[in-house]
């Protein structure tokens, strides 16, 4: 796992705060919080399942770190910048 930052990399994204806690170090997998209005890395928030939707894309339940609403997103992959 990353050495991550003490303080998350907050970068707007169309319009949506980006939350990067490893400084784009590593890929990584985000999920959508809509009460935070804000994208995260999912190894900082609560699983809590996982199902394939209608149009078999993974829809990921979670429970959010910040404000702590259950919450369920389609799960974003992000690369990591060459190093």
């Amino acid at each position: 796992m990353a050495d991550f930052f003490t303080e998350p990399i907050h970068v707007d994204i169309d319009g949506i705060d980006y939350v990067d806690y490893d400084g784009g170090k590593t890929g990584m997998n985000e999920c959508f919080c809509k009460v935070c209005d804000a994208w995260f890395d999912t190894r900082l928030v609560e699983f809590i399942n996982v199902e394939e939707n209608a149009y078999g894309e993974d829809s990921f339940t979670f429970k959010c770190h910040v404000c702590g609403s259950m919450e369920t997103s389609l799960v974003r992959y992000i690369p990591g910048r060459e190093n």
